[in-house]
Formats: structure tokens, sequence, C-alpha cells
């Protein structure tokens, strides 16, 4: 079971091993790391990114996130710790400072939970959802969990 207290911040080796995978051109690796694994490089503060934003160059596969996977991201939805956001390469706008480790959390769950989403999304902040807090959205997502 994962909990807040178990994203820690990851050694340097680690965090340049999942860097590299995120910096691919491809999704191909991705596997090679779980979505615990990459929350964990977000909230790293790392001194070999000053950024707020960690930008990739594909989409993260819907395929990547399981089921299995949604109770532990579920449990880190809650958390308020700083992280560095996803955007594509594609985009031209990301959130000015940082995210937290929820709101990622909640962006992988969107992978199993909405057929067509993306992440990093090129939309999101066009969206309802984007304007919602995380309260409002964590009462959303438990609400949609409990019914599954």
């Amino acid at each position: 079971m994962i909990s807040e207290d178990s994203i820690f911040s990851l050694n340097e080796e680690e965090w340049l091993r999942i860097d590299k995978i995120l910096s691919e051109k491809s999704s191909e690796n991705i596997n090679l790391i779980s979505p615990i694994d990459l929350l964990k490089y977000l909230a790293t503060e790392n001194h070999l990114s000053d950024s707020n934003i960690k930008s990739l160059k594909y989409f993260i596969p819907k395929s990547w996130i399981k089921k299995s996977h949604i109770n532990q991201l579920m449990l880190l939805i809650h958390s308020e710790k700083k992280s560095r956001q996803i955007t594509n390469s594609m985009t031209c706008c990301a959130e000015r400072g940082y995210s937290t480790v929820g709101f990622e959390a909640m962006h992988l769950i969107n992978l199993f939970k909405i057929e067509n989403y993306n992440y990093p999304a090129l939309t999101y902040l066009m969206t309802e959802v984007g304007k919602k807090s995380q309260i409002e959205m964590i009462r959303d997502y438990e609400n949609w969990w409990s019914e599954q």
C-alpha cells in the first residue's frame, strides 16, 4: 500500500533513470517505470531541474495505467506536496508555478477514467475540470471511485 508519506525524494541515480525515460522521443520504455515512480520523480526537488515543468514529446499511453494502480493513486489525490507538472512539447501553455502530487495523481487516474484523455493534457486548462479546486476535484474522484 502507498501513502503520501512514501512519496520521498528519489536519489540522483533513480531521478536520472526516470528522466531519461521521460525525455525519450516515444513512450516505448514507459513500462519500465510505474505511475508511483512518475509521481516520485515529479515531487523530487532535484538540483538537476529547477523548472516546474517536465515536457514530454509523447502522450503517456492509456494502457500504462491499470485498474490495480487506481487504489494507490486514489490515496494520493489529497496530497498538496509540491510537484512539477507534465506538459507536452506541442502545448503552448502550462500552469504557472508548481502543481501538487494530488493533481498529478488525478491526471494519471484520468488515463483510466476518461476514454479520450491524453496525459499530458493539451486542453486541460481550457476545460471546466481545469477550473475546479483540488478539494472539489477530490470529491468528484472519490464519488466516481466508490461506484467502480
